[in-house]
């Protein structure tokens, strides 16, 4: 007769685990098509820094450019003339000092405009 006790059955022998399904990964994103760098655009402006591209200039309420460095877009002619008839509009209202100083303002945007290179 046997020590060990009846009620004991005998060791299962172990399986060893079953292999992983492989994981599909997903698929790579296409590559980037590689663009040529751009060409250096030169501003039409002496001021190759800040300076805002408009199609008329804003004016403050002293007859100063409300833009820096502006650049005008489009027909330079009809936004100069457009300019002129709001100077008179704002020369209207105001007398003085204070009209002296702006007619210096006017003339001194005027000035800047021309010589952005227009």
């Amino acid at each position: 007769m046997s020590d060990a006790p009846a009620d004991k059955a005998p060791a299962a022998p172990t399986k060893a685990p079953a292999p992983a399904a492989p994981v599909e990964k997903p698929a790579a994103p296409p590559a980037k098509e590689v663009t040529p760098p751009a060409k250096e655009v030169k501003p039409t402006t002496p001021h190759s820094g800040l300076h805002d591209r408009v199609q008329m200039i804003s004016l403050n309420a002293d007859g100063t450019a409300a833009q820096y460095h502006p650049e005008l877009l489009g027909d330079y002619d009809a936004a100069v003339a457009e300019l002129q008839v709001r100077f008179a509009q704002q020369e209207a209202n105001v007398s003085g000092d204070a009209l002296a100083a702006m007619v210096t303002n006017h003339a001194a945007v005027l000035t800047a405009l021309a010589a952005e290179g227009h």
